[in-house]
């Protein structure tokens, strides 16, 4: 009897074993699949005329829709202001391409339902191919630096100090969705936040009257935690108000390479570019744009050459979307927008 026990516990074993080799490689398998559809994509679009770019048909994207993990291609327009050290300064208008990945979508901390008002997406820019003239500088493109990653997140974010300080651009340019109120969404978007962190850490707090609980100090007043019935006030109060249809925020760094092919010069950004935008979909469309928060020094072998002053992307739209299989970014995202239930290795290959 016993050795029989033994067989079926070593069989049961053995099966279990050879199930999670198989989900591994299952998991591999669309690792791989997703690299593979990447590549293939990025190199499709590198071989591309403008001609040919400008001939696709855009690719419909709803607005409060949450898609699933997938790469987008977007046609752009984007314009860029340099100052190189020694020559001047001068503002570029750039055409090209931009490919973006996204992860699945998951319910931000303090959440358990899935939707636009509760989703956070992380992103990696996976191509970029961007060209332009100056009178000044000549023929100039940008690419991505593609010795770091370029991430970001899009959804229920939160938003640094020098984030809020680039708001009044983005609306001096007319660069968010039609018809928002931006202090609103932001006020909102903060109230939200607040309640989300009351619900998560379920806070303390002080009994009333004077009543003595064995063990405590005198004079030390007891606590206890938040009821079942304050859980379920906080989260009434959370859906007090419909956010189904509010814009959302969405930011990225990225680590660029500016080419001057006229002046010679290949130069890396010395720190990832912060790009910072309100969106009503996933990714942006039309006129909705993006703009840069801080100037970043341009470098060649370390050596500062250059400045990109500022930066804003003035239209794009889809022209193309693949499916993942796995959907998972490669890289996680920055300090600047990092939510608490990040991933662990949110700071891979930084």
């Amino acid at each position: 009897m016993q050795r029989k026990f033994i067989l079926a516990l070593c069989l049961m074993l053995t099966a279990t074993a050879f199930a999670g080799v198989a989900s591994a490689e299952e998991t591999t398998g669309a690792l791989k699949s997703d690299a593979f559809k990447i590549a293939h994509l990025v190199q499709e679009f590198e071989d591309m005329s403008m001609d040919n770019l400008a001939s696709l048909e855009p690719v419909e994207i709803k607005a409060y829709e949450l898609p699933d993990s997938s790469v987008h291609v977007m046609r752009a327009v984007v314009e860029e202001t340099y100052t190189v050290d020694g020559i001047g300064r001068d503002t570029v208008e750039l055409h090209g391409w931009i490919a973006v990945q996204h992860s699945n979508a998951r319910p931000v901390a303090g959440e358990t339902e899935l939707r636009w008002d509760t989703a956070v997406y992380d992103t990696e820019f996976v191509g970029m191919h961007l060209m332009g003239e100056s009178d000044l500088f000549g023929a100039v493109e940008v690419k991505l630096n593609l010795d770091r990653p370029s991430v970001g997140q899009v959804g229920q974010i939160q938003l640094s100090e020098k984030v809020r300080a680039a708001i009044p651009r983005l609306a001096s340019l007319g660069k968010l969705p039609a018809g928002i109120d931006i202090e609103a969404v932001v006020a909102a978007t903060e109230e939200d936040a607040d309640r989300r962190k009351a619900r998560v850490t379920a806070p303390s707090f002080k009994l009333e009257g004077s009543r003595v609980i064995q063990g405590l100090p005198e004079g030390v007043e007891p606590i206890r935690q938040m009821s079942a019935e304050e859980q379920k006030a906080i989260e009434q109060d959370l859906r007090a108000t419909d956010t189904s249809n509010r814009p959302v925020f969405c930011g990225a760094e990225i680590d660029g390479l500016i080419i001057f092919v006229d002046l010679g010069l290949e130069l890396t950004t010395e720190k990832a570019t912060t790009w910072y935008s309100v969106v009503d979909t996933i990714p942006p469309r039309g006129q909705v744009g993006s703009v840069t928060v801080e100037p970043i020094a341009l470098v060649d072998n370390g050596r500062k050459v250059a400045t990109l002053e500022s930066g804003v992307v003035k239209f794009r739209e889809v022209v193309k979307r693949v499916h993942l299989e796995k959907g998972a970014p490669m890289h996680v995202p920055m300090s600047t927008y990092a939510q608490a239930d990040a991933p662990a290795n949110a700071n891979a290959g930084r």
